[in-house]
């Protein structure tokens, strides 16, 4: 578990992570359940190949934190128990979640860019924020990049009362 982490093993059972290396942790889960249900062979192989380069990123943003920083990052964390909401990312020791916003340059927008999504999404935000944590909004671009170490340092520094 993390040196500066103020969460337990207990914690982290209930986050649905697994500890894999010294403070590099997995989300349990059932992606495999989705794949399955995807339907053909083809789908499936190409959900597999999506979801090992999203673990290949989560994996690189995960430890780029740990070492720049020296804080202990979750990937979807759920914040929300009624709704279920998660965050992509979340440094639950400071209260900082990291949302990636993907599909914005897409031909005809992506999921997020939809009015009902955007409306969702504010309501999400809202709550969290409401909840008292601070959230960075990143492309994916922009995730593995200085730019969002800058962002995290920034609310670092900037201690909300």
């Amino acid at each position: 578990m993390a040196k500066n982490s103020s969460l337990t093993n207990s914690d982290l059972e209930k986050m649905g992570l697994v500890e894999v290396a010294p403070n590099v942790f997995k989300r349990v889960g059932n992606a495999e359940k989705r794949e399955k249900i995807s339907g053909t062979r083809h789908k499936i192989s190409k959900k597999r190949n999506k979801v090992e380069s999203s673990r290949e990123k989560i994996d690189l943003f995960i430890e780029s934190i740990k070492q720049e920083l020296g804080l202990f990052v979750v990937p979807e964390l759920q914040f929300h128990d009624e709704r279920k909401w998660r965050f992509d990312y979340a440094i639950p020791d400071h209260k900082i979640a990291i949302e990636v916003e993907g599909g914005i340059w897409m031909k005809g927008g992506g999921a997020h860019s939809r009015p009902k999504n955007i409306l969702r999404d504010m309501e999400k935000y809202n709550e969290a924020t409401a909840l008292g944590w601070r959230l960075i909004r990143v492309t994916p671009q922009q995730l593995n990049k200085r730019y969002t170490i800058n962002q995290i340092k920034k609310l670092l520094k900037f201690k909300t009362i």
